[in-house]
């Protein structure tokens, strides 16, 4: 007579010990703001881009190599971006009407939250 009860609760207690690692990751990075103008009144609707960083940044502040990213500020100005990976990246923002804003590459490691203020200047 076969135990099959007792098989499968042993099948079972290995599955949870080879899962339990994989739902112990690091939590991922996120990088959220505000963006501004001249003023300091905050910009809705503004096109924001992260690009991620994986070859160095030139001397203009532009990713060699990227992973491009991007979202809409909402109607306080506010954006974010969750779920990174640890890494360095660039924040952009761009409306018409106000020059192109680029934050400086910020560098973020696991389970860390980043807050960042991009003025833009009037074109």
């Amino acid at each position: 007579m076969r135990h099959w009860p007792f098989e499968s609760l042993c099948l079972l207690m290995v599955w949870a010990a080879i899962s339990l690692p994989i739902q112990a990751q690091a939590p991922a990075a996120r990088i959220s703001g505000t963006v501004v103008d001249p003023a300091g009144h905050v910009l809705p609707r503004v096109t924001i881009t992260l690009e991620a960083v994986a070859g160095g940044v030139s001397s203009g502040g532009t990713p060699v190599t990227r992973v491009v990213t991007s979202t809409t500020s909402d109607g306080v100005g506010r954006f974010e971006f969750a779920a990174l990976s640890a890494g360095t990246y660039v924040v952009i923002a761009e409306l018409s009407g106000y020059a192109r804003g680029v934050h400086p590459p910020v560098v973020v490691v696991e389970g860390q939250s980043i807050d960042v203020r991009l003025p833009l200047a009037v074109a």
